[in-house]
């Protein structure tokens, strides 16, 4: 679980981290959303969100994902203080 403040760092910092085929899913406090980034290359990502929007954005780079994730803070997550962070081995 982190503090929902440091959402866009601590993704960026656990992205750099994983292996080629991981991802990171993080949800609200209260799990009724979620966003989802998966590392396909060293420099390329694709971001799923389901929650307000179902939003599928593919083949980012590393400036084009920090604008997403940011994005995705401001409307997924407006009111979340604390949000749950999980690693997962592959694509669902």
């Amino acid at each position: 679980m982190i503090e929902a403040s440091r959402f866009l760092p601590y993704v960026l910092c656990q992205l750099e981290r994983i292996k080629v085929g991981q991802g990171i899913v993080i949800w609200p406090l209260k799990k009724d959303r979620e966003v989802r980034v998966y590392k396909l290359s060293n420099q390329i990502f694709t971001v799923e969100e389901d929650g307000f929007e179902r939003c599928v954005f593919e083949n980012l780079d590393q400036k084009e994902l920090k604008k997403v994730l940011k994005l995705m803070q401001k409307r997924e997550f407006p009111r979340s203080h604390q949000l749950w962070v999980k690693i997962v081995q592959e694509k669902l």
